[in-house]
C-alpha cells in the first residue's frame, strides 16, 4: 500500500494535478461565476497558467536595471510589458472615466489615489492580451499598500522581484540626485540637471509630478530644506528598506529578492540570468508533496560528494553514500564491510548482494522517507537500478556529473591518508602544504592502476542508467569550478520537469 501512494503522488506530481486543481480553485474564489462547474470546464481548454510578474525597486533611473530587466523578461517569457507611467497616460489619452479622474488630480498636481492607480492596472491586466500571454508589471504597486489594494481586487501576481541595491551605491547616487535637486530648486534654470538623471518620465510631466515615481521625487518633495544632505539620504534609504520589507511581506509566496549590481558592473546581464532562473521555477505551491530524493552519480573524482553535501544542505536531505555507509557498517565489525571494502581496494565493484541491500535498509529509515535523500553513486549499474525500482524506489531527479578521466585522475592522484589526524588529504592542494608528508600513505584505492579499473567500470555501466532516467535526468560537466555545478544542480533540482 505504502508503495502505491508513493507511485500515485509522484503521478499527481509529475503531471502537476497539485497545482491545476490549486489554480482552479484559485481563481473561482475570484471571479465567482455564476455556473461554476461551466467555468472550471472552460479553465481546462485554456492553456497553462501563465506568468503574472511584479518586478519593483529603487525607481531611480541609472540606479537600478529595472527598465532592462522588464523589457528582458517580456521577450524572453512572451509577456505583456505594462508600465504604471504608461498605463496612466493611456487612460488620459482616451479620455476614460479612469483618465478623466486622473487628469483632474495631475492638473492639480495632486498625488493619484491607490483607489484609481489599482483600477487602471486591474482594467489593464485583464484585458486579452495580458490573460492570454501574461505581464510583467513596472512601477507599481510601490508600498504594501498599494500591493493590498491589488490583490483585493483580484490582481495576484504569481512572482515578485525586488532588484535591491547595494547601500553604498544607493547612497552615492542618492547622494548625487539630492545635491542636483537641491541645485534646482534653488537655480530655475538649472532644472534640466534633474530631469537628465532622471528619463523614461513621460514627455511635459515634472519630476516631481504625481506621474514619477515616489523615489524619483523624494529629493525634491519628501525632504525638509534645512536637513544636511547626509542625512536626507540616510533618511532616503531607510525609507526604501522599510518599503521592501512591506512588498516582501505582501508578496510573501511568491517574493524573491534579487541584488542588483549594475551600476558598479555595468553588465546587466548577470541579474537577467537569475531574474529568468526563477522565473522558470515552479509555480508556488500549498499542495502536499513528496520529498525530493535524488540520484547523483558520474566517475570518481566527478564532485559528487561537494555536490551531493551542497544539495543535501540547501534542501535538507539526507545524504546518503556507498562509502559512508561501509564506514558505518564497519564501525559495527560486520563481515560485510570487510568483504566489501576488499573489493574497493581492488578497484573493482561491490558485488549487488552486498550492497544493495546496504542501501535499501537506509532509505528505508524514517528520515530518509520523511525529509527525502539524495543518494551519492549509487546505482552504478542496471542490476542495481532494477533493485531500487523492486523496492519501489522512486527517484523524482537524477544527475549525472560528467568528468573526462584525466581530470578525475588529476584530482585523485595526490589523495593520501594521514595517521596522525585520520583523514585523508590532497597533497594537490595547496592547503595542505604545510604538512609532513612523510608521514602520509597512499592507500590502494587510490593508486593510478586502482583508479583507472575504477573509471572504466563506471564507464561500461552508466549508458543503460542514463537510459533508464532519461525522463528525470541532466547530465552536468563538473570539469567546471565547483561553484558553478552546484548552481546547475540546484538549479535542475528546483526545476520542473
Amino acid at each position: 500500500m505504502e508503495t502505491f501512494a508513493d507511485a500515485a503522488s509522484d503521478y499527481l506530481e509529475r503531471h502537476q494535478v497539485y497545482e491545476l486543481f490549486q489554480n482552479m480553485l484559485r481563481n473561482l474564489a475570484i471571479h465567482q461565476p455564476k455556473q461554476p462547474i461551466q467555468y472550471l470546464i472552460d479553465m481546462l481548454r485554456q492553456p497553462s497558467e501563465q506568468l503574472r510578474v511584479v518586478v519593483a525597486g529603487p525607481s531611480i533611473p541609472g540606479l537600478c536595471s529595472r527598465s532592462k530587466q522588464v523589457a528582458r523578461i517580456a521577450n524572453e517569457f512572451n509577456l505583456v510589458p505594462l508600465r504604471i507611467n504608461e498605463i496612466i497616460q493611456e487612460e488620459v489619452e482616451s479620455k476614460s472615466p479612469l483618465g478623466l479622474k486622473a487628469k483632474d488630480y495631475l492638473e492639480q498636481q495632486r498625488p493619484l489615489p491607490d483607489a484609481l492607480l489599482t483600477a487602471m492596472v486591474v482594467g489593464r491586466t485583464s484585458r486579452s492580451d495580458a490573460q492570454s500571454r501574461g505581464w510583467v508589471l513596472e512601477g507599481y504597486p510601490e508600498t504594501q499598500q498599494q500591493a493590498r489594494s491589488l490583490q483585493a481586487a483580484g490582481c495576484l501576481a504569481n512572482k515578485f522581484i525586488y532588484l535591491d541595491v547595494p547601500q553604498d551605491t544607493l547612497r552615492v547616487k542618492l547622494f548625487e540626485m539630492t545635491s542636483a535637486a537641491e541645485a534646482s530648486r534653488e537655480h530655475p534654470e538649472s532644472s534640466k540637471l534633474l530631469s537628465s538623471i532622471l528619463p523614461g518620465i513621460p514627455a511635459g510631466v515634472e519630476p516631481t509630478s504625481p506621474l514619477a515615481a515616489p523615489a524619483i521625487a523624494l529629493a525634491a518633495q519628501r525632504v525638509e530644506a534645512d536637513i544636511p544632505i547626509v542625512q536626507r539620504v540616510e533618511k532616503a534609504i531607510e525609507h526604501l528598506q522599510a518599503r521592501l520589507t512591506g512588498l516582501a511581506q505582501a508578496y510573501v509566496d511568491v517574493c524573491h529578492v534579487v541584488t542588483d549590481s549594475t551600476l558598479d558592473s555595468g553588465d546587466a546581464s548577470a541579474v537577467s540570468d537569475e531574474i529568468c532562473r526563477i522565473l522558470r521555477q515552479p509555480q508556488p505551491s500549498a499542495a502536499p508533496r513528496r520529498s525530493r530524493r535524488i540520484l547523483l552519480l558520474g566517475p570518481v573524482g566527478a564532485g559528487k560528494s561537494t555536490v551531493a553535501r551542497e544539495l543535501a544542505s540547501r534542501f535538507d536531505l539526507v545524504h546518503v553514500s556507498v562509502g559512508s555507509l561501509l564506514r558505518s557498517d564497519g564501525e559495527k565489525g560486520t563481515q560485510r564491510q570487510q568483504l566489501a571494502m576488499s573489493y574497493v581496494d581492488m578497484g573493482e565493484p561491490i558485488p549487488d548482494h552486498i550492497v544493495c541491500p546496504l542501501v535499501l535498509e537506509r532509505l528505508a529509515q524514517e528520515d530518509c522517507r520523511t525529509r527525502g535523500w539524495v543518494l551519492e553513486g549509487f546505482p552504478r549499474t542496471l542490476t542495481q537500478a532494477t533493485a531500487l525500482a523492486r523496492a519501489g524506489v522512486l527517484p523524482s531527479r537524477c544527475i549525472f556529473l560528467e568528468c573526462p578521466d584525466n581530470v578525475a585522475l588529476d584530482r585523485l592522484s595526490g589523495i593520501r591518508y594521514d595517521p596522525i589526524t585520520d583523514e585523508f588529504v590532497n597533497t594537490n592542494s595547496d592547503e595542505k602544504m604545510g604538512i609532513d608528508q612523510s608521514r602520509l600513505i597512499q592507500i590502494p584505492r587510490y593508486t593510478p592502476a586502482v583508479l583507472r579499473a575504477v573509471l572504466n567500470h563506471y564507464r561500461q555501466g552508466v549508458d543503460p542508467l542514463k537510459n533508464v532516467y532519461a525522463n528525470i535526468s541532466i547530465e552536468i560537466d563538473s570539469s567546471k569550478p565547483s561553484r558553478e555545478v552546484v548552481n546547475s544542480a540546484v538549479q535542475f533540482v528546483d526545476s520542473r520537469l
